[in-house]
């Protein structure tokens, strides 16, 4: 998803220099800075348990500094609080007893905290937990921002599949040239799965699995921002209303995280148009009319 520096930290990984000392070539044993590394999210799924737990590692200074725990219950992910720091990635554990959807959140989290740390690269984008919608037929997609646990969002996930425009489930990486998203398929249940070919076998946790989405790496650039509330009334939202709600999301701040408030202005601004919904097939009818 992105790059850090300073992930290569030991020693092993530090790039020595031949030196020419007047008669012969010596190896210089004096580190230099550490190599850039790619740090990935690492999830360990069983042992006793029902809970979920994401450590975030930081680096500050070029030394790996506190590991801040945060402890999921189950898959509620609305109380959470997030560290902006330099972060070097995130271990995930999930109990045997979580519900499959634990894990999805687990990496969701994970996903959109060190994706939009100090460290990362995309300098021009956010990652954003969310759903994306893009009609087959148009060249624009349709940004979801709505619950925070993957179990919510499944009865979306579950038309939108049927009516093939489902992008991106859970997470995505959006810029002013598109939309990545960091998962390559959805959480479904069983009956809106497509029909198996000849020897293959279909992985099942209770009557729900793994789907396959559109694997293309970037979509079209949203056509619209919209925020799904159970129970809302169907409107229009202006433009710094949803600055406000993202950087809420986000936890961000003027005061705290200037530069990354300005990408997400932007991002905003690009998109100018901006509603809020209740109702999954309106979700889809827009997506689908795009």
């Amino acid at each position: 998803m992105a790059r850090y520096n300073g992930w290569r930290l030991e020693k092993r990984w530090g790039q020595n220099y031949h030196i020419w000392n007047g008669s012969a070539v010596e190896l210089s044993e004096d580190p230099v800075d550490p190599g850039s590394g790619q740090r990935p999210i690492v999830l360990y799924y069983g042992g006793e348990g029902d809970k979920a737990l994401v450590q975030f590692i930081e680096n500050k200074g070029l030394v790996v500094g506190k590991q801040y725990l945060l402890i999921l219950f189950h898959f509620t992910l609305s109380d959470h609080s997030y560290i902006w720091l330099l972060l070097l990635g995130s271990n995930c554990l999930v109990g045997k007893d979580a519900p499959i959807t634990a894990v999805i959140d687990a990496l969701t989290l994970s996903a959109e905290v060190v994706g939009n740390s100090a460290g990362a690269v995309n300098h021009d984008g956010v990652v954003l937990g969310s759903t994306v919608l893009a009609s087959p037929n148009s060249e624009r997609s349709i940004l979801v921002v709505g619950p925070s646990s993957s179990e919510q969002w499944m009865a979306l996930h579950q038309v939108a599949a049927q009516k093939g425009c489902l992008y991106g489930g859970y997470a995505h990486l959006w810029q002013p040239s598109g939309v990545s998203s960091a998962f390559e398929g959805a959480i479904l249940p069983t009956s809106v799965a497509p029909p198996l070919a000849e020897g293959e076998e279909m992985l099942m946790a209770g009557q729900l699995t793994a789907v396959d989405l559109n694997p293309n790496n970037r979509t079209w650039t949203p056509s619209e921002i919209v925020f799904w509330t159970s129970g809302a009334s169907s409107k229009a939202l202006d433009e710094s209303e949803v600055v406000k709600r993202l950087a809420d999301r986000l936890q961000w701040t003027e005061e705290s995280e200037p530069s990354q408030m300005e990408v997400l202005k932007g991002l905003v601004k690009s998109v100018g148009k901006f509603s809020e919904v209740s109702s999954v097939e309106e979700m889809v009818n827009k997506a689908l009319k795009a």
